[in-house]
């Protein structure tokens, strides 16, 4: 029986630097919300420069999160946010960007969504989304970069200006309101950020997580211009005694991730994101399990980007599942 119920809450309009919130419902399993953001992008004076982040107006959103009773449950970047969005796609989702220098204003949108019972597994209600107490406020909210979020998308000219205006983000929840049946595990999505110093063999960025992990988005990036692709050469993925990704082309990777996601978020859009997928053919018992082994990491041959004018930096973004007491039942398949 189909019980998937979508219903539209407040929209936001995002303050430069500020979060701004929407309230999500409560008391129902929340299988994923989808945020729509749309605005205007205005070359002023003379035209702009170069576009940035191939033109996509979630990079000018530095952080999306949901939040429970204070506490975030989610936290993404925009452009990481989009890619996983791609990934989770069975075909490439539309979008309106920024792709003209002339003076004009451009209207630009484009949609995300924040999954937690993911369309990859068997049985997806078994990783909803429950908060611990429905008395509580339940959120899902966004922040815009502090300078306005124009100079994410293009770079001005000289003597001219960009700037976004009329920005908006519709807020659409879905949610199961009839679950009686407690979900496995509670998603939780986090991310950290490491900076590349220098050249490097073997650049170590450590998983240091006690949960099991669902994927993993690994994103270089320059602290100005943002997605850039001159950074990682080649990747491993191991722990002391287990390779998984035994030193593969970046390139590589990125290519033999479209066997795996249906959407636009790789090869064919310049190397930005690289999208793990950990639950294979769809099962909890294939995710990465820490206790598989000790000190799980990546290990990344790496240099400063060439082409960036800021400071060198890997963005790692880790779906965890959460078990709880409280809102989970007893695991009884080996994770």
């Amino acid at each position: 029986m189909f019980r998937i119920q979508k219903l539209a809450r407040p929209i936001i309009a995002p303050i430069a630097g500020q979060r701004v919130s929407s309230r999500l419902i409560n008391a129902v399993q929340s299988h994923w919300v989808q945020l729509d953001l749309s605005g205007i992008l205005n070359v002023v004076t003379n035209p702009a420069a170069a576009i940035l982040n191939r033109g996509s107006l979630w990079a000018a959103i530095d952080e999306v999160h949901v939040q429970e009773n204070g506490r975030d449950v989610a936290v993404i970047n925009g452009r990481v946010l989009r890619a996983l969005s791609e990934q989770a796609a069975p075909s490439s989702l539309s979008s309106v960007r920024a792709s003209a220098l002339a003076v004009a204003a451009y209207p630009l949108k484009e949609s995300v969504r924040i999954y937690f019972a993911h369309p990859f597994a068997l049985q997806p209600r078994e990783t909803a989304f429950m908060e611990h107490d429905p008395r509580q406020v339940l959120e899902v909210g966004v922040r815009l970069a502090a300078s306005g979020g124009a100079d994410k998308l293009a770079t001005a000219g000289a003597g001219g200006t960009v700037t976004l205006t009329a920005l908006n983000v519709n807020v659409t929840h879905g949610y199961d309101a009839g679950e009686t049946i407690k979900p496995y595990f509670i998603p939780h999505i986090r991310q950290q950020i490491d900076a590349v110093p220098g050249t490097n063999a073997a650049l170590p960025i450590f998983l240091k997580t006690p949960y099991v992990i669902r994927s993993i988005v690994v994103s270089p990036e320059d602290t100005v211009l943002g997605e850039v692709s001159d950074i990682v050469n080649s990747l491993k993925l191991r722990g002391d005694a287990i390779e998984w990704i035994a030193d593969v082309s970046w390139e590589n990777l990125i290519a033999g991730s479209e066997f795996e996601f249906g959407g636009a978020s790789t090869f064919n859009v310049g190397d930005a994101h690289l999208g793990l997928n950990f639950q294979t053919f769809g099962r909890l018992a294939k995710c990465l399990n820490p206790n598989q082994d000790t000190n799980l990491r990546f290990e990344l041959n790496c240099q400063k980007s060439l082409v960036g004018t800021g400071t060198s930096q890997i963005r790692t973004t880790i779906i965890e599942l959460w078990t709880d007491a409280q809102l989970t039942q007893p695991l009884t398949i080996p994770v």
